[in-house]
């Protein structure tokens, strides 16, 4: 897609106060499709040219070939892709934020409490230290939950908690040792969905 017309649609969605993830909610594409329309990467289709023109409030032909102003890029490439990197992977609105600090704070005080109660009642410091593995877990659910990227859950650490625990309780270190192997084909998994995915949207 020419360069000026990417240009034009990041220029637009940001005049009206859009981030990339919000735009994509409201036309029903993934925020890595919006992020390909504005680099230049790909094209919308048709329907897609259609709905942003609804929301903007304008035809398709000021859409591409409008007179809205897009401010001349003067900073070098590097910088560009990098900006777009980061709208991609830091794209929380504060009400997301203050979920995540929630869910993270909360875990802390929950896992905190529960070690010192069965410590101090049972005696079980070890292997009840385990507990505070919830701390990465709930807070990357979140954050994976939150910007709907399972990349970003920590799945090497919830089998590191449930092969630690099960070894504990039941003493089967082998053959358990196993299900490390889950870790590859999970995110094996999450690159072949999101390669039919990418295959999807072109």
């Amino acid at each position: 897609m020419d360069i000026k017309i990417a240009d034009r649609l990041q220029a637009i969605r940001k005049k009206h106060g859009y981030s990339q993830e919000e735009l994509a909610d409201k036309i029903n594409v993934s925020r890595q499709a919006v992020s390909k329309w504005e680099r230049g990467d790909a094209s919308p289709d048709t329907d897609n040219l259609i709905a942003l023109a609804k929301i903007y409030n304008i035809t398709i032909d000021e859409l591409l070939n409008g007179d809205v102003s897009v401010p001349e890029i003067e900073k070098p490439i590097r910088v560009i892709v990098e900006e777009d990197k980061n709208e991609d992977e830091d794209n929380l609105n504060s009400k997301q934020k203050l979920i995540l600090s929630i869910v993270s704070g909360s875990s802390l005080l929950f896992a905190t409490i529960i070690y010192l109660a069965f410590g101090f009642c049972f005696n079980l410091w070890h292997p009840l230290w385990i507990v505070f593995l919830i701390l990465p877990f709930s807070a990357s659910l979140t954050d994976a939950i939150l910007k709907k990227n399972p990349r970003n859950f920590a799945y090497p650490v919830v089998v590191a908690a449930v092969y630690v625990l099960s070894g504990f309780f039941t003493g089967l270190w082998h053959p358990l040792w196993i299900m490390f192997l889950t870790i590859p084909i999970y995110y094996l998994a999450i690159d072949t969905f999101d390669f039919f995915n990418k295959r999807k949207e072109k």
